[in-house]
């Protein structure tokens, strides 16, 4: 059948398809996943590189910011001193002997005393102290804020070296700070030094005038204890010891004696009797040199008495001495009474001797017992006179001890030595200013990045050929890149492929033929096709208008409907004014479609607009007129192509929908996230509407996985100006000579401003 407008025309490719029909399925969202795919680095490197110019703001504006203030930041110079801190030292013992209260400096409290030192440093009485100095100037409340933080003192670690530095913005002043610092420390450190000092010398002397009180007290303790006690001789020594020492020796003497006149009786016998050999020792010789020895040792001891003891005639060791010397006495005369007769040794002489060794023996037992009595009194002499001896000992010691303190704290060391004095710096230690301009520049950078990733993890926006497919569950026929804005790809504020049939955009249009080739809806082979999207601006007009040059070229007798009384704007891509009658004056029976249509330059395409729809309810979208119209064309084109309105918020899409043998879903990159995607969906399949699948359109993030060509745009593809195609090649694309586009636009001319906007937001 020849179309009725008489032209010639290719003969139809879909009406003996070698390819199988494939029939179209429209898949239901009920096992569909609640969000998108988790997102990856990709996705965030892709979208660095989409809002390249925001996250290259951000870090502009915090570098600069931190730029400037790094360059506005004053010079703050440091200067440092080293003070070594010595801790008052005591002498230890005198310390100890003066007792607990000058017990100041034991090893705990001069460990403190440095931190104590350093505490004043930040105390609040410095800044009055350092103000005092008139070569400082300024008051206590502008020094205090001078040294504030700028003022760090630090102890070395298990030393006594302490470091000071102070920082500020005047090299001199910070200089003549420090100094005045150091200074009011060490007269600090002086005066306590010297309270110190003070303190312990009045303590020692007060210790020690205590110590000779008690000296004297115990010196007329022992003195009473001398008058009143008859068993202390002189030297403090215990006469009833004495006296029985002394009895002791005699009895042993005496003992010895009869030992040895026994010996000599026994000796003389064995000479022969009484008439022994004259060289014979007599023992009454032998006796009487004893007893002179022990009459020479009594007169020698009781001369001592007597000279040393006050009451000599009643002193009972003296009594008891001269009885003795009375006894030796008697015997001396009594053996020379016997010597002068004739020497013979007797029984009678033994005896004698034996007895007195009694009486020594008692003698002995009676001083034991009186040397018992007086054990308790002449102990208490003892402990009282070694008291004495050691208090007497402590207060010589003190003394000198006294005095060698009192030396050495008029030649001590000063308490704070200073080892390295302030100088003035003389290069400023900071801003570092290369170093903060380049944490700024880091910094700018990270927060650029940052906010880009914190925006693309809070957007949920359908931004890959993938989330149709995964989010919606209906088949993916077709990627359209985002198309480039020159004057070859525009007509009317739409993309426009045919100028440049051989672009990458015109590829993807042919892809998504490809893509309708063998499909079935409702049971036969798709002829008409409505072109939906969720929203308006998603590009279903550009992807209604582009397939249908696409089938063209491709031999098909297409027709290209515009069915959007809301919002239509293909009249002006063929240049059709749109008060011209058009669809509307069909539905109303004023004109049959034949009068309406629109022949077009590119073969095989016609166009049939909208018209003028005011005035016309948007229920003639469903009236049976519409139906039967679309039966029409279905018979007399190969394709039929409706550019229908947006789903949500109208019913129009869902009218046309039951009409038409399936419908394609244009869903543009980073418009909507899935739900207003997935209630489109939910609309069309309650209207029992049959969903070919899913058209992506404007993708640019990750063209480079979606064609061959990626990103380079230029790649294969040479066409400087409209002259390039030649008239075989056009003849070969379903074009004839007279009908190949031969509009005046010159090559690699500008979108004008107004197609420039419509490209990237009209349907």
């Amino acid at each position: 059948m020849e179309r009725i407008t008489g032209q010639s025309h290719v003969p139809a490719l879909h009406r003996d398809h070698s390819l199988p029909a494939t029939p179209v399925t429209a898949l239901t969202s009920t096992h569909l996943p609640a969000s998108l795919p988790p997102k990856t680095l990709a996705d965030y490197t892709r979208a660095v590189k989409r809002r390249f110019w925001l996250a290259l703001l951000i870090a502009t504006t915090i570098a600069t910011l931190g730029s400037i203030q790094a360059i506005r930041r004053p010079d703050i110079y440091q200067t440092s001193a080293e003070l070594q801190i010595n801790p008052p030292q005591f002498n230890p013992m005198l310390a100890s002997m003066f007792g607990s209260e000058m017990q100041t400096r034991d090893p705990e409290t001069s460990a403190r005393y440095i931190p104590t030192m350093l505490a004043s440093i930040k105390g609040r009485s410095l800044p009055v102290r350092v103000a005092e100095d008139s070569s400082i100037g300024g008051s206590p409340v502008e020094i205090a804020g001078e040294l504030g933080e700028n003022l760090v003192a630090r102890q070395q670690v298990n030393t006594n070296y302490v470091q000071i530095t102070l920082e500020g913005k005047s090299p001199d002043r910070i200089v003549k700070l420090l100094g005045a610092i150091i200074k009011v420390l060490k007269e600090q450190a002086g005066r306590e030094t010297a309270r110190e000092v003070d303190d312990s010398k009045e303590h020692a002397a007060k210790s020690i005038q205590q110590l000779e009180t008690d000296l004297k007290s115990i010196d007329a303790e022992i003195q009473s204890v001398v008058r009143n006690s008859r068993a202390i001789g002189p030297g403090g020594k215990s006469l009833a010891e004495q006296e029985y020492l002394e009895s002791k020796n005699l009895l042993i003497q005496e003992l010895q004696h009869i030992n040895n006149l026994k010996h000599e009786a026994m000796l003389y016998f064995m000479k022969g009797g009484s008439g022994g050999g004259r060289d014979a020792a007599s023992p009454i010789d032998a006796k009487l040199a004893a007893l002179m020895k022990l009459k020479d040792t009594y007169e020698t001891r009781l001369v001592t008495y007597k000279e040393s003891i006050r009451d000599f005639n009643n002193d009972p060791a003296a009594r008891i001495l001269a009885s003795r010397l009375k006894r030796t006495l008697e015997q001396i005369r009594s053996l020379r009474a016997m010597k002068s007769r004739e020497p013979q040794i007797s029984q009678v002489i033994i005896a004698d001797a034996e007895r007195r060794a009694e009486e020594y023996k008692d003698e002995v037992e009676a001083s034991l017992k009186r040397l018992k009595d007086s054990m308790p009194e002449f102990q208490k002499f003892q402990n009282l006179s070694k008291v004495y001896d050691d208090v007497t000992h402590r207060i010589s010691t003190l003394k000198k001890q006294y005095f060698n303190f009192e030396t050495l704290s008029k030649t001590r060391k000063d308490p704070i030595v200073v080892m390295a004095a302030p100088g003035e710096p003389l290069e400023p230690i900071k801003p570092k200013r290369p170093m903060q301009i380049a944490l700024s520049i880091l910094l700018g950078i990270a927060a650029g990045v940052g906010f880009v990733f914190v925006l693309e993890t809070l957007d949920h926006r359908v931004k890959t050929p993938e989330h149709v497919t995964i989010g919606l569950g209906i088949p993916l026929l077709g990627v359209v890149p985002r198309a480039r804005r020159t004057a070859l790809l525009s007509r009317g504020g739409h993309v426009w492929t045919g100028g440049v049939p051989e672009s990458i955009e015109a590829d993807a249009y042919r892809n998504l033929h490809a893509s309708l080739l063998g499909l079935r809806g409702r049971g036969r082979p798709v002829v008409t096709v409505l072109i939906t999207s969720a929203k308006a601006g998603e590009g279903k007009s550009t992807t209604a208008l582009n397939l249908a040059v696409t089938c063209a070229r491709a031999g098909e007798r297409t027709l290209l409907v515009d069915v959007d009384l809301r919002r239509p704007s293909l009249a002006g891509v063929f240049g059709a004014d749109p008060s011209e009658s058009g669809l509307v004056d069909v539905l109303r029976g004023d004109l049959p479609w034949q009068r309406t249509l629109k022949h077009t330059e590119v073969a095989n395409l016609d166009f049939i607009p909208t018209g003028n729809t005011e005035g016309v309810p948007i229920e003639v979208l469903g009236t049976l007129e519409l139906r039967r119209l679309v039966q029409s064309l279905s018979s007399h084109y190969d394709r039929v192509i409706l550019d229908g309105p947006a789903i949500l918020g109208m019913a129009d899409c869902r009218m046309l929908g039951r009409i038409v043998d399936t419908a394609l879903l244009v869903v543009k990159s980073a418009t909507h996230d899935l739900s207003p995607l997935r209630r489109a969906v939910r609309m069309l399949e309650q209207s029992g509407v049959d969903i070919a699948g899913g058209v992506f359109n404007a993708l640019d993030d990750d063209l480079k996985n979606w064609s061959s060509v990626g990103g380079m745009l230029g790649y294969g593809y040479h066409y400087s100006s409209r002259s390039s195609f030649s008239t075989a090649s056009t003849r070969k694309l379903g074009y004839r000579p007279s009908e190949v586009d031969t509009t005046p636009i010159a090559a690699g001319a500008e979108v004008s401003r107004q197609d420039a906007v419509a490209i990237g937001e009209h349907d």
